[in-house]
């Protein structure tokens, strides 16, 4: 057994002992347990086409391995696609099928989440034209993701110096031809998996945290008229955090290496541009030391918060009390006429790693103010055939802080059943 799951919740009111108001509470508690896609046979490994034309599925992966991919993009053998070999030695080989990394099993096909809620719902009949209410609602989600470990992911282009210490010869010859030995740069794509010890899988941290108030009075303002008016406040928090990805800037510093002293230091050391780089052995299988992984992991946050602020009244009247109605029907026209005014903020921040890695910053707010007006007129109730005929028509005029011009918007409804 795997992926428990424990809810607990517990609610409880009580009313006021003259019998006009409740105040009602609320509290819970979710707890999921997380489950890796090796625990299931359909989840365990990643699938590739296969068979003529596609028609078949493999267990596959992906060509970004842990045994390291190379395509030389410049050089004497530019195009070459190479990899490492799977024994740990210094040599290339052609890349084929047979180096697929299967990505899937440390996925999670369940994510561990917690997540806590309470709240408040309470009203209060001080007389029929007023009856006072509220309510509060909190939650705070907390969850993870996990996904196979980072990579120096192909599509990145990086360069490697040709006096690389870290290269064998025939790695320096195959990538570099006459200019082996040399301090010249050749541009690689590179598909090298951090799978050694020291490695972890990629991890999304992310948090919501939720606030939404109400207050409000609604009752009968006459007969026949009742309202409703109201203040509504929400806001939604992100907190995000991605953890043991690789930070493509510190792994092209730590690919230009060159020895000192017969130690292989990152050049970023020699001229103090980063004195903290470590250099990287991709040229075979788990070269990376424990220091290495602990260079290139950068997590990323992000921040965001959303809010919602509204302002609104309504009036809902029954004018069949008045008499205004369809000599063939037995209810009267209804009318609804209200306004409203709601404003929505939002903020996402992204510190530099994120935003150097393609996440957007973006901030904006916009407030509109509205009011609307809606008829129903029922024409024919419970005749032969016709069980009820009514027409229907609304109207709302909204102004929209960033527009010069109001908008209109409005409906006209005919409404026919005939049982």
């Amino acid at each position: 057994t795997d992926g428990a799951r424990t809810d607990i919740n517990l609610a409880f009111g009580v009313n006021t002992p003259d019998g006009k108001g409740n105040v009602s509470f609320y509290v819970g508690y979710r707890e999921l347990k997380p489950v890796t896609q090796d625990t299931r046979d359909y989840s365990a490994c990643g699938l590739n086409l296969a068979g003529d034309g596609g028609n078949a599925l493999v267990c596959g992966g992906s060509s970004n391995n842990e045994y390291g991919l190379f395509t030389l993009l410049s050089g004497p053998n530019a195009g070459q696609t190479l990899n490492n070999t799977k024994d740990g030695n210094k040599t290339w080989v052609p890349y084929d099928s047979s180096f697929l990394y299967n990505y899937a099993p440390t996925n999670y096909i369940q994510r561990s989440d917690s997540r806590y809620t309470a709240g408040a719902f309470a009203h209060y009949e001080i007389s029929k034209a007023a009856e006072v209410y509220g309510s509060f609602m909190f939650m705070d989600d907390h969850t993870f993701s996990q996904a196979a470990p980072s990579a120096l992911f192909q599509g990145t282009t990086f360069k490697i110096n040709c006096n690389n210490p870290l290269m064998s010869a025939s790695q320096a010859a195959t990538l570099c031809g006459s200019t082996a030995g040399t301090d010249v740069n050749q541009d690689t794509f590179i598909g090298y998996r951090l799978t050694g010890p020291g490695s972890s899988p990629r991890r999304d941290d992310l948090r919501h945290t939720d606030y939404r108030i109400n207050l409000g009075s609604r009752g009968e303002i006459a007969p026949g008229w009742t309202y409703d008016a109201g203040f509504l406040y929400s806001q939604v928090v992100l907190d995000e955090s991605y953890k043991n990805n690789v930070d493509n800037a510190k792994a092209a510093k730590a690919l230009q290496v060159v020895s000192v002293n017969g130690v292989a230091t990152c050049k970023s050391v020699v001229d103090g541009t980063d004195p903290s780089c470590v250099p990287i052995d991709v040229f075979k299988y788990q070269g990376l030391s424990a220091a290495a992984y602990k260079y290139l992991y950068a997590p990323t946050y992000t921040h965001g918060v959303q809010r919602e602020k509204v302002l609104s009244a309504n009036v809902n009247g029954d004018l069949g009390q008045y008499g205004i109605k369809s000599p063939w029907a037995d209810d009267g026209a209804a009318v609804a006429l209200g306004v409203e005014h709601r404003r929505e903020e939002l903020k996402f921040e992204a510190d530099a790693l994120a935003q150097a890695g393609g996440t957007k910053e973006n901030a904006g707010a916009f407030s509109v103010t509205e009011a609307y007006g809606e008829m129903d007129l029922p024409l024919v109730q419970d005749a032969p055939f016709i069980k009820s005929l009514s027409v229907n028509a609304g109207y709302r005029t909204s102004k929209y802080d960033y527009l010069d011009k109001r908008v209109s918007t409005y409906k006209v409804e005919l409404q026919y059943a005939p049982s």
